[in-house]
């Protein structure tokens, strides 16, 4: 009984509202006099630093750079060495021991 009751209490309570609501006149979106709240815009990139690059390259003398390495990283390692004086690059395992055979590569992916 008492749920019944604040159901209709909490009704009454809406309608109420809803009524005073409906006793204002409002501007519809299709009114061209609407008023409508002033749109607010913020970049993004605001706040962060501006100017990260001290210089600036020639684009042309940058592309002339990259094209230096035509077979991509295979000569980027092949100059690496040349500015170490010959000594090939570290590598970062751990080198076999002298005499030691390769590992067996595996030929293709076996299924189950």
């Amino acid at each position: 009984m008492k749920i019944i009751v604040l159901a209709a209490a909490a009704a009454a309570a809406a309608a109420a509202a809803g009524g005073a609501a409906m006793a204002q006149p409002s501007a519809g979106p299709s009114d061209p006099a609407a008023p409508v709240p002033a749109s607010v815009h913020r970049s993004v990139f605001e706040g962060l630093p501006a100017g990260v690059e001290q210089e600036q390259l020639d684009w042309r003398e940058a592309n002339a750079d990259v094209a230096r390495f035509a077979r991509g990283h295979a000569d980027y390692v092949k100059w690496e060495e040349q500015q170490l004086g010959g000594a090939p690059a570290p590598s970062a395992g751990i080198a076999p021991p002298a005499g030691a055979t390769p590992p067996a590569r595996q030929q293709g992916h076996r299924h189950h």
